[in-house]
């Protein structure tokens, strides 16, 4: 049983990608091409801007050595990071004119990686590599391809409601491909929550870890 069930997963998966495989390429291009914007924000960022940031990273870093990291806390940021990302891609799907702002928010993050990862080599080289891997890369392993799936899933629905008008009239239906919808979200976000759960407990010791050779 357990075993049909996989297979049949795995087909609709499949399925899924090779239906949307342009949508899959658009996504992951506009993280790549925000990675790329975000480290070359750094790159030519004037020096008493990057002055600012790296004093505010060395302040950040310098803490972990001090200050008892509270896990709860953490955990607590880390939803509060995601959880608005997530509704924001879930929202925009229901709506006909979502796709463009799906595609910016993939740009933001992609962004927002580059210029956290640029942030931490720029200040200390490669003695950061460690930290910018451990603390930036690693959670981002799971989050990034969540991110691109939920957009993909997002864009595909608002998609669905523009060429099916009768989706939308026929409300049991239309309530009925939302729940699916936002059911698969929920399986999505409880795969982010490892994320959460590295980004809350292996990034900071390993970047306690790697505090020794930058500081």
């Amino acid at each position: 049983m357990n075993g049909v069930l996989k297979n049949n997963s795995d087909i609709l998966v499949k399925r899924h990608i090779e239906k949307n495989m342009m949508t899959y390429i658009i996504s992951f291009l506009c993280i790549g091409i925000g990675v790329i914007l975000g480290v070359y924000s750094i790159k030519y960022m004037q020096s008493a801007d990057k002055g600012n940031i790296n004093q505010w990273l060395n302040t950040a870093i310098s803490s972990l050595q001090t200050k008892d990291i509270g896990l709860k806390a953490l955990f607590v940021e880390s939803l509060k990071n995601y959880l608005p990302l997530v509704f924001a891609l879930w929202f925009l799907g229901l709506t006909i004119i979502g796709i463009p702002f799906i595609i910016i928010i993939d740009l933001i993050k992609g962004y927002t990686l580059g210029f956290t990862f640029s942030c931490i080599i720029s200040n200390y080289a490669m003695k950061g590599f460690g930290a910018a891997m451990f603390g930036v890369v690693l959670q981002n392993l799971i989050f990034i391809p969540c991110i691109v799936f939920l957009s993909v899933l997002s864009m595909e629905f608002s998609r669905s409601i523009l060429r099916d008008k009768t989706m939308i009239l026929d409300r049991s239906t239309f309530l009925s491909c939302v729940l699916n919808y936002t059911l698969v979200y929920g399986v999505v976000f409880l795969i982010m929550l490892v994320g959460s759960g590295l980004e809350t407990v292996v990034a900071p010791r390993m970047i306690k870890y790697f505090v020794g050779a930058i500081i």
